[in-house]
């Protein structure tokens, strides 16, 4: 998780910053930390609504909440 969030910090910028968002969310979600990857998987959605892994992070917040 703390790598995810160095390269988001670093790399806000990067063509690779959708997938640190849904990587990280997932991480969090792995950790047992849901109110860290509701945001940021909701993060992801609202700033990447066309990414191919939308529909993922969506099913996944559904379980989450």
């Amino acid at each position: 998780v703390d790598a995810f969030d160095t390269f988001i910090k670093q790399y806000a910028k990067s063509s690779l910053l959708a997938n640190a968002l849904i990587a990280q969310g997932i991480s969090y979600a792995g950790l047992g930390k849901n109110p860290q990857a509701i945001a940021t998987l909701k993060q992801f959605t609202e700033s990447y609504p066309s990414h191919p892994l939308v529909a993922d992070a969506q099913q996944m917040l559904s379980q989450l909440n």
